[in-house]
């Protein structure tokens, strides 16, 4: 997109600003200076930063699916491994699985091809994978939230680790990452989602509901 593009763009939307306006506005997204704007760099401001934390978990989650660990995950892949039915929307019941997976796929099948051009390359790569993740960080709120969905999703085991560093990423003090933990992905996740709606005090819902089992059980 050129600055007339991006003129006409402006005044589509009726977005009221003078020309002098529409040019600095037009000089934040073009980051290289070469008078156009591409996906990329349009993406990429609008969604701001994409903070070490976040990448790190979007890195564990492309680890997890990159079974041969040569760097690349077929299309295919990603889109089987997706598991819709630990979508915190889907848990609260907000949405449906059917909803979440036609947004997932739609989105998903979007950024590839603009990633790659159109072409009929079916491989996923950790840029595209950190991109794509970058783009649906910008939807949730909170760091909490953030991993809860990405270890229902992908069934992410969050677990302590003695590695140095996940690609790039630094450990704490004795080789654990920060807030990774648990003892799998299905416990870590219900236990994450349980806080996010909760908190942490004792009297929640499920903690409730597990003392009248086991109350009535011991009645019975």
């Amino acid at each position: 997109m050129d600055f007339s593009e991006f003129r006409k763009a402006l005044d589509d939307y009726r977005v009221g600003c003078t020309g002098p306006e529409a040019d600095q506005i037009f000089s934040i997204f073009d980051h290289n200076r070469n008078g156009t704007v591409n996906f990329e760099e349009f993406m990429s401001t609008i969604l701001g930063e994409f903070s070490p934390y976040r990448q790190n978990i979007v890195r564990q989650a492309f680890t997890v699916l990159d079974r041969n660990q040569d760097g690349v995950i077929e299309f295919e892949e990603v889109k089987s491994a997706w598991d819709p039915t630990r979508h915190p929307d889907v848990i609260n019941g907000t949405r449906t699985v059917e909803d979440c997976r036609f947004e997932f796929l739609d989105m998903f099948t979007t950024h590839h091809n603009v990633e790659h051009g159109f072409t009929p390359d079916k491989s996923v790569t950790l840029d595209e994978f950190l991109s794509y993740h970058r783009y649906l960080s910008a939807f949730v709120d909170t760091d909490k939230q953030f991993k809860t969905l990405m270890s229902g999703v992908w069934n992410i085991d969050l677990v302590e680790t003695t590695a140095p560093a996940i690609g790039g990423i630094q450990a704490a003090p004795g080789g654990v990452f920060p807030q990774m933990y648990g003892k799998n992905s299905r416990e870590q996740w219900k236990y994450d989602f349980h806080r996010s709606l909760f908190g942490d005090k004792d009297n929640t819902p499920y903690k409730q509901n597990i003392y009248e089992v086991n109350t009535n059980t011991r009645r019975g």
